[in-house]
């Protein structure tokens, strides 16, 4: 909330900022900003928090009706985070197979059936391969069978 009134005033935080005052166009203009900066999920909590903070000052009857429905309509960001990490090709988790299979440590056994239990369900996985080589550290694998 401090980081939204603090778009629309330079010498104002969340408590003392007249959230009564705040119209569409304010609305629309922190929505711009915020995604300039933040991630989507990010951007709706704050502009969940600003709705909320609206329809306070309508309820309590600092805000017309209007004006708070015309302000609260502001849409939702849209958008996708992926997760950490990217998709492994083919050549890449035969290579983590075969690095595992040539590892005679228990951590080798280890990294050897969680791929295979992984290479087995469809579906988006978090592989963690410790003691492999740097580019193998972490992987995403999806739809393999």
């Amino acid at each position: 909330m401090n980081v939204c009134a603090g778009l629309l005033s330079s010498d104002a935080d969340a408590i003392t900022f007249d959230w009564s005052q705040v119209r569409f166009q304010h609305v629309t203009a922190i929505r711009a900003s915020l995604t300039k900066v933040y991630k989507p999920a990010s951007v709706n909590k704050m502009l969940a928090a600003v709705r909320g903070a609206l329809r306070s000052a309508w309820q309590s009857g600092y805000m017309s009706a209007e004006d708070y429905h015309k302000a609260a309509s502001v849409k939702s960001v849209k958008g996708e985070t992926l997760p950490a990490g990217r998709e492994l090709t083919g050549g890449e988790i035969s290579a983590l197979m075969a690095d595992c299979e040539h590892d005679t440590t228990n951590a080798g056994a280890r990294d050897a059936a969680t791929d295979r239990m992984v290479n087995r369900r469809r579906g988006s996985r978090h592989v963690r391969l410790a003691d492999r080589p740097r580019s193998y550290a972490w992987g995403v694998v999806r739809g393999c069978e």
